[in-house]
């Protein structure tokens, strides 16, 4: 053997060695992480297999047969001994009783079943009510989402009320009204079908609005009315607050008072006099708004209040968040 393989087989030997050595040390690791662990949860394995065990001990076997299993059937011979009267006596009992329990399970399964189908097929009107709670869950385009009902914390509500529906009721706050397609056409949908709503449901919603202050701002009795550009507004809302211009009851309206125009700068119409009328178009607010804000940036800090309030004014809108 040359000296090149001996030195080959010698380091094939001290490779060996060192893999055996590097196993054993890997094996005696692993088995004192096992007999720390055994050592380390013993006072609680140890109740816990006793327990395990008793219950086995104590729990009876039990054989769970049918009933037909459970029923002795005679054997060939055993009928050949009885009489041919006693056998077909045996096989029209059998037949009875199978025919008997065979009728048993149909009507069972029949009336399960049509308990099962009352059970989950939804009526009529409780499907019209999914609809329409579908179309806040969603957030359709087709929900009023300005002056509609809204979801808060798994709730429903409109305005500063609360909404439920219970079979022919709604429940507002503490007020209920009765079901029907056009009063939910005017809580949920942001441009009503308006063949479905009469003057009845107009009255009913008018009370709504006043008792929900869903149509204000902040939600609040004396809160500035709500406006926006859409047929709801412009259509059902507005005709229903025509007085004070919609902003306040005809007796909350302002007429005279410290800070108001003299009453020769006030312009009549029929003998009357006009209510104020404020910016509400949001592009006329926003040009105001940036206009306000180049004056301040060139050193003019007499607008900070009048910004304050358009940018509140654009938030309460929604336009801005």
């Amino acid at each position: 053997m040359s000296e090149r393989e001996q030195r080959i087989l010698h380091e094939l030997i001290k490779s060996r060695e060192a893999i055996r050595r590097k196993a054993l040390m890997l094996k005696r690791g692993r088995d004192e992480t096992e007999r720390m662990v055994t050592e380390t949860f013993k006072p609680i394995i140890n109740p816990i297999n006793k327990l395990v065990t008793l219950n086995e001990e104590k729990s009876p076997h039990v054989n769970k047969k049918k009933k037909l299993e459970q029923q002795t059937v005679k054997t060939d011979q055993n009928l050949k001994v009885e009489d041919s009267e006693n056998v077909q006596t045996l096989k029209l009992e059998n037949i009875k009783e199978e025919s008997s329990i065979s009728k048993e399970n149909t009507d069972q399964v029949t009336e399960d079943e049509e308990e099962g189908a009352a059970a989950w097929t939804p009526k009529v009107e409780d499907k019209m009510i999914t609809d329409y709670l579908n179309l806040v869950k969603m957030q359709s385009n087709e929900l009023d989402k300005l002056y509609g009902v809204r979801l808060e914390n798994d709730k429903y509500h409109l305005g500063k009320s609360s909404i439920s529906i219970d079979g022919d009721k709604v429940y507002i706050g503490n007020e209920q009204y009765i079901k029907s397609k056009s009063l939910l056409e005017l809580l949920f949908k942001k441009n009503p079908d308006l063949k479905y709503i009469t003057n009845t449901e107009m009255r009913v919603y008018e009370k709504i609005l006043d008792s929900t202050n869903v149509h204000r701002k902040r939600f609040a009795d004396d809160g500035d009315l709500r406006k926006c550009n859409s047929n709801k507004f412009d259509n059902i809302i507005e005709p229903l607050f025509k007085t004070g211009s919609g902003i306040l009851p005809r007796y909350k309206v302002v007429k005279r008072g410290y800070g108001l125009l003299p009453r020769y700068k006030v312009a009549k119409s029929h003998g009357s006099l006009k209510d104020f009328v404020y910016w509400n178009d949001p592009n006329e607010l926003v040009d105001r708004l940036r206009l306000l804000v180049a004056e301040r940036s060139a050193g003019n800090n007499a607008h900070d209040n009048e910004i304050t309030s358009i940018t509140e004014e654009l938030r309460e809108d929604g336009y801005i968040y």
